[in-house]
């Protein structure tokens, strides 16, 4: 009996071993997030974040909590450099080609901005808090122009009051003959 107890536990011994061996796979797979070669052709993502700083987990959209929450109607966060349509930025942006802004203007094949130009919806505040109400160009500052058109005539003869932007507010006088300023009491 001892002598059949031992025979069956040696064949269960081997048929189990041979078992593991006949059922067990190995598979392994190695990936590569993000790609070390090639491109990908289409990436998704909800919120992203591009930065050496942006990659440690002191970084992150809420409602998960780390020390520097980003704001969460951001959905792409740069640190450094970002260009369009250019491989070497300088500046914070820049943008090699034309730009359109406005919500009517931008995905409006009406609104095409000529090659290298910036093409806008509004007004545009320069050294401002807030733009001048039906303001299109509001400015805190000086100006320097060597040209303007009016109507889009060129050749326009016109004499124009300016108030400075000193102290007093006095006016100025800007004479313009055929669309080059000519005259300035301005400056």
């Amino acid at each position: 009996m001892l002598k059949n107890i031992a025979m069956f536990l040696v064949v269960a011994f081997i048929i189990l071993s041979v078992s593991y061996y006949v059922f067990s796979e190995d598979i392994t797979i190695t990936t590569y997030y993000p790609s070390p070669y090639g491109s990908y052709r289409e990436l998704r993502a909800q919120n992203m974040s591009i930065g050496q700083n942006y990659s440690t987990s002191d970084y992150c959209w809420p409602p998960a909590s780390c020390s520097h929450p980003i704001n969460r109607t951001a959905d792409l966060v740069v640190e450094g450099s970002t260009g369009i349509g250019i491989f070497d930025p300088h500046n914070m942006l820049e943008v090699n080609g034309t730009v359109v802004i406005g919500g009517n203007y931008s995905g409006n094949s009406t609104f095409i901005a000529p090659g290298d130009s910036l093409l806008v919806e509004g007004g545009i505040g320069v050294n401002r808090t807030n733009i001048t109400t039906n303001a299109e160009l509001d400015v805190n500052g000086a100006i320097n122009a060597s040209s303007y058109w009016v109507g889009g005539i060129p050749g326009f003869n016109s004499t124009l009051t300016v108030k400075k932007s000193d102290v007093t507010g006095s006016p100025c006088t800007i004479n313009v003959t055929r669309g080059l300023i000519t005259n300035s009491t301005c400056f």
